[in-house]
């Protein structure tokens, strides 16, 4: 393998998860706006539908044949965009106003993002 085939996988990824985590932040900043609560919606709506979209995608695309596009899509966009670590840090300050608040934000995240998986998959047709 050469320095370039080292290189192209790796801007693709970078490129991919620099629109991702423009989206997440385009999209957390709209929903901020419109809901000022204690339940962070926009965090919410971001890992919903990045589990849609990887199960969707994922199914869509087959690892072994479009390698890149897989690198592009699902490590670098959904990468970029889902935000697993600010999801933690907001159930644990959530935690602190609210106890209840916090173990649905956190246990309703999990199940919604499985339940939205299995949706983008079902969507593809992954599950025939």
């Amino acid at each position: 393998m050469t320095q370039l085939d080292n290189l192209i996988p790796l801007l693709i990824v970078f490129i991919g998860g620099g629109i991702g985590a423009v989206l997440r932040w385009s999209i957390s900043t709209a929903v901020l706006k419109k809901f000022h609560n204690i339940f962070p919606i926009g965090t919410f709506i971001i890992n919903i539908s990045g589990s849609f979209l990887i199960g969707l995608i994922a199914t869509l695309i087959l690892y072994d044949n479009y390698q890149l596009l897989n690198l592009f899509l699902i490590t670098g966009l959904l990468g970029g965009y889902t935000t697993f670590s600010t999801y933690e840090l907001e159930t644990a300050q959530i935690f602190k106003k609210s106890k209840c608040t916090a173990i649905i934000y956190w246990i309703g995240s999990v199940a919604v993002g499985i339940i939205a998986a299995c949706a983008g998959i079902l969507l593809a047709g992954g599950f025939a």
